[in-house]
């Protein structure tokens, strides 16, 4: 008589090193495929855990945008009683990894596109056009003219782009407004990033150790603050996409500069200090929040 198993599926990056793969579709099927035994999506850990009959042989196939993976594959699940982890299988996928320049002039910037209803953007065209006047680079003009980039089949596209450079840059499907990028001073970048950047993450110095800070009444502690965007490059001011504050202002006040964030302790008591984004235009999902905030405040 077959029974249940409690069956653990891990997914993992087969680069060096190995590293778990979040939100991997996992479909278990029948030997045949004919039988569909249930679907999952791995967490941070690369787990998709299933309760299946045993013993039986399963077939498994695995889908995570732009992810190269080696479908089908066969798992055999054992009735009890055997070892709980003789029922955890680790399965393998190739995550898409961002190529560099080798030029250490020049920022290559890749990456996908997709079409509303989810499937490959194919054919999207983009013009970038230089806002520079002509330069010479290591001895050699640079004209002001565009460069012109075109997604594949799967939705892929990849250009060099100068680093440092600003350029205006038309894409299909949004003709009628010009995007202002900056390449970053970077061998690669994210290239739908660069092309819809949001603030990403808030770096403290002195670093502020477990997101916490401690004052007495009346001290005053300044911080030189940086705001780095998902274009891989930092924002010239920190209050200009980011708008800071305090939950608390009775128990701690905050000035800010261009470079740095100042906290004055006015009471005993517990605040939050909060960073947010002020430009809500580009959605991003999964909708992470900026790193580095909150920071807890208390004040002796």
């Amino acid at each position: 008589m077959s029974s249940y198993e409690s069956v653990n599926l891990f997914v993992q990056d087969r680069g060096v090193p190995v590293a778990p793969l979040e939100a991997v579709v996992v479909r278990v099927f029948s030997e045949d495929g004919r039988i569909v035994y249930g679907q999952s999506t791995t967490d941070a850990n690369g787990l998709a855990g299933f309760l299946l009959p045993a013993p039986a042989t399963y077939q498994v196939r695995l889908y995570r945008f732009a992810t190269a993976i080696k479908n089908p594959n066969y798992i055999e699940v054992l009735e009890a009683p055997v070892s709980p982890a003789t029922n955890d299988f680790t399965l393998e996928a190739e995550p898409f990894y961002h190529p560099q320049a080798t030029d250490p002039r020049l920022c290559l910037a890749s990456g996908f596109f997709r079409t509303p209803s989810g499937s490959k953007g194919r054919n999207v065209d983009m013009h970038f056009i230089a806002k520079f006047d002509p330069v010479l680079l290591d001895g050699s003009a640079v004209l002001t003219e565009r460069v012109l980039a075109r997604s594949d089949a799967n939705g892929y596209a990849e250009l060099s782009l100068i680093r440092f450079a600003q350029y205006d840059v038309t894409v299909e499907g949004i003709e009628n407004f010009y995007r202002s990028v900056c390449v970053p001073d970077q061998p690669w970048v994210n290239l739908p990033d660069l092309l819809f950047p949001r603030v990403k993450v808030v770096e403290f110095s002195p670093v502020v150790t477990a997101a916490t800070i401690t004052l007495d009444v009346g001290d005053e502690v300044t911080y030189d603050i940086r705001v780095g965007a998902t274009d891989r490059n930092w924002l010239p001011d920190i209050t200009s996409d980011v708008m800071w504050s305090v939950e608390d202002p009775s128990v701690a006040s905050i000035t800010l500069t261009a470079t740095s964030l100042s906290i004055q302790a006015v009471a005993v008591g517990s605040t939050v200090l909060k960073a947010v984004r002020k430009d809500l235009s580009i959605v991003t999902i999964p909708d992470t929040a900026i790193e580095g905030v909150p920071v807890t405040i208390t004040v002796l």
